[in-house]
């Protein structure tokens, strides 16, 4: 498990699913949901309901950015 701080100190556990994914995510910046297979929409969809990410749209495509009030480089592993 690791956490993601998010909003003024507000943390979230993330799998290593998510944290996989997220780290993919960070490589472009953003990511259309038209180039995610099915799973990777699920990983989303839960990285959108943890307010890590945030569901957008862009010239008509669904696109998922980073949630405004998340840090990225704040992650810490559990012990």
């Amino acid at each position: 498990m690791r956490i993601k701080e998010i909003n003024d100190g507000m943390r979230v556990y993330l799998n290593l699913e998510e944290t996989i994914f997220l780290r993919r995510f960070m490589e472009h910046g953003y990511l259309e949901n038209g180039y995610l297979d099915e799973r990777e929409q699920e990983v989303a969809s839960e990285l959108v309901n943890k307010c890590v990410l945030k569901r957008a749209r862009s010239n008509g495509r669904v696109v998922y950015v980073e949630n405004f009030g998340s840090q990225r480089t704040k992650y810490s592993q559990e012990d």
